[in-house]
């Protein structure tokens, strides 16, 4: 509820002459960049508990309620006046067809919504690492490195982390964990109404681009998931409104959210570099551009801010992470050439482009593509299962032929809008100059620059659609510019919006891990009105009995040793308002830098070792779990 009161309070302070849709882009990014520092700040005094969060946004709410009161007339008169006005204008001037994109995209939003406070979060990531890094977080008072047997606890930057875990300190659970992506997500359609809005697009068209956005299957899904791939998307497209904003009306005040938006991108995902460069090479030709012809300096007059805002919001994780490996990015080297292609060739471009597009072709096409893609490459003599180029060496398939589950979900139907707006604008190079245009030639350039980045860094892995979701976030631009420019559009864009809408239902109801409605093809077999400790284990029901059995035997205020490979969090979930101390123990990677003591723990948890005993700093932990087939507590008493 703080959470909530101080973004309202942000918004009524930013809507001050800004406007509604910008006010709330602000404030979004306000809150983010609140977030980050108030975590920094609480970490550096030990202080990441449920009274240093509570005490620090109690602070922030003072410091909103200073700012409103000091010009409380002029406050809520033009917040009241901007809801009115927003009222009058949709009763008034909306049509029929755009009053029913409103509520389809905002039953959407409030599906999702549901759908991701009914279910924890349950998929494999972030049982394994977005969510148990939060817990010895708080375990440890701080978001200092700490030994681990995963290393993505550590080095993954943790923006999305951070916001997860104030929300769930300030709750006392994790029941909102999943919305932090919605939020984002519905920043993101406010971002995409905004910038079609600088370029005078119709109100129609702007409403389609919603629904193009909010309809993408791998975003539908991830929506009510903890990982960060829409959060990613929505500092993407705020990139490209705040560098507009910044071409055309050369405010220092856009420098300085431009700088938030850079900065929290970068500490969100290590994805959003690849998709953060593109952007920065087309603005900056824009930018030439207008120095030339203008003598305008003004960019190079302020990116000085840009440099200091965008380090100091990331200096803490840097920090950390070269403080173990002399790496400000990772932590360590073989996991990061797991990732990155070893030869960053032409021909592995090629390659790896082929096989990231045919991640989203599904059943009937799916066939027939894999022949064309597996011969292409026998043709020119490419191994299409280089280790070099894929991830861990997995070999490459055909995707699914039909799922609804997040990591693997095909974006079909908004590829082929994306291939169709690709070729109408190369076919339409020499039309007229004019705002749209310039807008189409930018996103377009963006687009395909990310393909190629992406396809020329990455290792091709067979869940990459999920890493795509930027991509095709923004290509809801594109699809816009490009019906803008035909004829007729109208009944085009009618047929695009009925079978969006259907799929998103489908997609949205048949949720492979969270579905509103079970099903035997499609979703896992876990229903709404399981209990919400089970709903944890969608993705492997197995494992149920054996973490309710075990979580029995820990009680609060323990430190409680782990040696796991995974799935740590459904152990920690019920433990926000009341202390507990996950710690790795016998750790052999670098991780164990991070600590020259060897902890006092309670009890031992594993799920790799199976023995009747555990003997660890100087005592004998003993298995009281030996009947189990996946997961093993171990105590001092027998």
């Amino acid at each position: 509820m703080l959470l909530i009161i101080t973004f309202l309070l942000s918004l009524i302070i930013l809507n001050l002459k800004k406007g509604l849709i910008e006010g709330n882009i602000r404030s979004i990014l306000i809150f983010s960049f609140s977030i980050v520092f108030i975590t920094e700040i609480l970490s550096l005094f030990k202080c990441v508990n449920v009274i240093g969060i509570y005490t620090a946004w109690s602070l922030m709410i003072l410091v909103c309620w200073y700012l409103i009161f000091k010009k409380k007339k002029e406050s809520f008169s033009l917040v009241i006046f901007e809801l009115k006005k927003l009222k009058t204008t949709f009763q008034n001037n909306f049509s029929k067809i755009e009053k029913g994109y409103v509520l389809i995209i905002f039953i959407f939003l409030f599906l999702l919504f549901l759908q991701g406070i009914l279910y924890p979060p349950n998929n494999w990531d972030s049982l394994t690492y977005h969510m148990s890094r939060i817990m010895f977080w708080i375990g440890n008072e701080s978001v200092n490195h700490f030994p681990s047997h995963i290393l993505r606890h550590l080095y993954q930057p943790p923006f999305a982390e951070f916001v997860i875990m104030n929300v769930n300190l300030l709750n006392g659970n994790d029941y909102f964990s999943n919305s932090v992506q919605l939020l984002f997500l519905f920043g993101s359609l406010l971002v995409v109404w905004q910038i079609l809005s600088m370029f005078d697009f119709s109100r129609k068209l702007k409403l389609f681009a919603l629904l193009l956005l909010i309809s993408i299957p791998s975003v539908i899904l991830q929506a009510t998931t903890t990982k960060n791939d829409v959060i990613t998307g929505f500092f993407v497209l705020s990139a490209i409104l705040y560098l507009f904003k910044i071409y055309r009306l050369n405010k220092k005040e856009d420098i300085i959210f431009l700088s938030f938006i850079i900065g929290l991108g970068m500490l969100t995902k290590g994805t959003a570099y690849l998709f953060f460069v593109p952007v920065f090479i087309v603005f900056g030709i824009l930018f030439l551009k207008q120095i030339l012809k203008e003598k305008n300096l003004f960019i190079i007059k302020n990116v000085h801010w840009i440099i200091v805002i965008v380090i100091a919001i990331n200096i803490g994780h840097f920090q950390r992470n070269y403080s173990l490996n002399k790496d400000i990015l990772n932590i360590d080297e073989q996991e990061a050439k797991n990732y990155s292609n070893e030869d960053l060739s032409l021909t592995t471009t090629f390659s790896n482009i082929l096989k990231n597009l045919a991640l989203h072709v599904p059943y009937p096409l799916n066939e027939p593509l894999d022949k064309i893609i597996h011969t292409i490459h026998d043709d020119l003599n490419i191994d299409i299962n280089s280790p070099q180029n894929n991830y861990l060496g997995i070999k490459y398939s055909k995707p699914y032929d039909f799922t609804t589950h997040e990591d693997y979900v095909p974006n079909f139907i908004h590829l082929l809008l994306i291939l169709g707006a690709i070729l109408f604008f190369v076919f339409h190079l020499k039309r007229k100059k004019d705002n749209k245009t310039l807008l189409y030639n930018v996103v377009t350039l963006i687009i395909v620059m990310q393909l190629l980045l992406f396809a020329f860094y990455l290792k091709w892995q067979p869940w990459h659609t999920r890493l795509h979701i930027p991509i095709f976030m923004t290509s809801s631009i594109l699809v816009v510019c490009s019906l803008a420019l035909l004829k007729r559009n109208i009944v085009i864009q009618n047929v695009i919006s009925i079978i969006l809408i259907g799929s998103t239902f489908l997609f949205i109801v048949f949720n492979n891990l969270r579905p509103l409605i079970e099903n035997g093809k499609l979703t896992k077999s876990i229903a709404l009105d399981d209990n919400r400790f089970q709903k944890y284990f969608a993705n492997q029901p197995q494992l149920y009995s054996d973490y309710k059995s075990v979580i029995k035997e820990i009680n609060a205020n323990e430190t409680i040793g782990l040696i796991m490979s995974d799935w740590e969090y459904p152990l920690f979930y019920n433990y926000y308002f009341s202390y507990i101390k996950p710690v790795a123990i016998n750790v052999n990677n670098i991780t164990s830098k991070t600590s020259s003591e060897t902890p006092e723990v309670n009890s031992i948890v594993s799920n790799t070792i199976n023995q009747a005993f555990i003997d660890y700093n100087g005592k004998r932990y003993f298995n009281i779990s030996s009947k189990n087939s996946y997961l093993w507590i171990y105590s001092l008493n027998k």
